[in-house]
């Protein structure tokens, strides 16, 4: 059963990831629900207007695997630990009530990706109180045990993985570009 219909109309990945001052984190146009919208109905119907923090948008594909996206048009130490929970709490169950209330969360969490987009790139991975000596000592470790360096996740997400969403990824928009947003769209039409 569904309580609050998708938007009719579908916005690009560029709109969804513009900052408060118009900026796009990416300029992609694959296109995408305004997943804010969404949540703002939402709230209209059942939380006296009172919305819930949530991602910006949201993308389903043909075999019905969600995408969540949260845009960050700032370097990765700039992102707030508590809004970026928040945002990945409230948006898995707003579109539990928006879209799929009849099912549980395992369910949905079993199709549910999580993507939080930030902007090291424009900013040239810009970090306060940069320490190469720290950041050499962080990659041996990961080297030794074995781990990806290109993609880690950051700000405590993991505590959401295999609960709400079967994959979180806490990335760069460039490894975002290169290495999943073709793979998501692939079937778009």
């Amino acid at each position: 059963m569904t309580k609050v219909d998708l938007p009719e109309k579908k916005v690009t990945l560029e709109e969804c990831s513009k900052n408060d001052n118009g900026e796009p984190v990416t300029h992609l146009k694959n296109k995408v629900y305004c997943f804010d919208t969404v949540s703002e109905m939402e709230a209209m119907l059942y939380r006296r207007k009172k919305k819930l923090s949530s991602a910006d948008a949201i993308y389903i594909d043909e075999q019905e695997k969600i995408y969540f996206f949260e845009f960050k048009n700032v370097p990765h130490n700039h992102v707030s630990h508590k809004g970026i929970l928040e945002k990945m709490h409230d948006s898995i169950l707003t579109w539990q009530v928006c879209q799929n209330s009849e099912k549980s969360l395992d369910e949905l969490m079993e199709k549910s990706t999580y993507f939080v987009i930030y902007n090291d790139s424009h900013y040239e991975g810009q970090r306060e109180n940069e320490s190469s000596s720290l950041e050499s000592l962080k990659k041996q470790m990961k080297k030794l045990a074995k781990i990806e360096t290109e993609e880690e996740l950051l700000w405590e997400t993991e505590i959401y993985q295999n609960t709400f969403y079967r994959e979180i990824h806490t990335i760069d928009v460039d490894v975002f570009e290169r290495k999943y947003a073709k793979k998501i769209f692939a079937g778009m039409k």
